[in-house]
């Protein structure tokens, strides 16, 4: 039977633990070869004018932000994010017309109508209370201002993530796999749909975007993410056959996706788009 994602409530966050090690891995290897791509497609779709003013919620690194900002001449992004360490490499960027701020997602440090539009990518996954969050998303933007928030499918959808997560579970790291699991805990587009249209946004539709992620070559990828929280606890305490063995699990997958020097595969992602009523 196919396994169930669990819940952020009922994981462990995919950031816990050395979140320094986590944000510097993240905005290394995972920002610039997944995260950036991305950003740069869902500005494309939005109906941004060049002096929106912009709140990105779980802004991360910044990816978005920086993607943002190419197309607000004259407006501007606030970044939230509860993790500190995100955010101290997304300041260090200097990106301009952009700002950032510790936030917690369903308790924004901004006034009611504040912004133009609200993004979210690929963070409401991680939040507990995701109804609140929407709502707070919806108290934040003036009205007809405009919503898009980004949620990966099934984790059985997506290639490399899905390898990752199979060899975790084949060596028996139950709580790393279920923290690799939580990304991808709000894959089904209706009930993104549904957590709008209860918090009063209306023109909601929900769009699914299948494109490219380039990582390291596979072996390179599989022990460098295993390495950084939460993967590493059980990684490091593992036996080399242990890590040898995770490492060939997720090499025989991803070897159709390799020339040796970059692996390039699918992921798939719900992107949501409505209108504050």
């Amino acid at each position: 039977m196919p396994q169930q994602s669990p819940t952020p409530s009922e994981a462990p966050g995919l950031f816990t633990g050395d979140a320094s090690s986590m944000s510097s891995y993240y905005d290394r290897v995972l920002v610039p070869g997944m995260f950036a791509p991305w950003a740069q497609d869902l500005v494309a779709r939005l109906p941004l004018r060049a002096d929106d003013h912009v709140l990105d919620v779980c802004c991360g690194t910044g990816a978005l932000a920086e993607a943002l900002v190419t197309r607000l001449t004259d407006g501007g992004v606030l970044g939230t994010d509860l993790a500190p360490a995100m955010l101290a490499v997304a300041e260090r960027k200097d990106i301009p017309r952009a700002m950032f701020r510790v936030g917690d997602a369903v308790a924004q440090p901004v006034e009611d109508g504040e912004f133009d539009g609200v993004t979210c990518q690929q963070g409401l996954q991680f939040v507990p209370d995701r109804a609140g969050a929407v709502s707070e998303m919806r108290r934040v933007l003036r009205p007809g201002g405009w919503l898009a928030v980004a949620c990966w499918t099934a984790i059985g959808d997506q290639v490399a993530m899905g390898a990752f997560s199979t060899a975790l579970i084949n060596r028996g790291w139950a709580a790393a796999a279920a923290a690799i699991a939580v990304p991808f805990s709000l894959g089904d587009a209706a009930e993104l749909g549904a957590l709008a249209a209860a918090s009063g946004f209306i023109d909601i539709r929900v769009e699914t975007v299948t494109r490219d992620i380039v990582l390291p070559p596979p072996g390179e990828f599989a022990d460098g993410y295993a390495q950084v929280p939460p993967f590493a606890a059980p990684y490091q305490a593992a036996t080399q056959q242990e890590r040898d063995a995770f490492v060939a699990d997720v090499v025989e997958v991803l070897a159709p996706y390799t020339d040796g020097t970059l692996t390039t595969s699918p992921m798939t992602s719900h992107i949501l788009f409505a209108t504050a009523g």
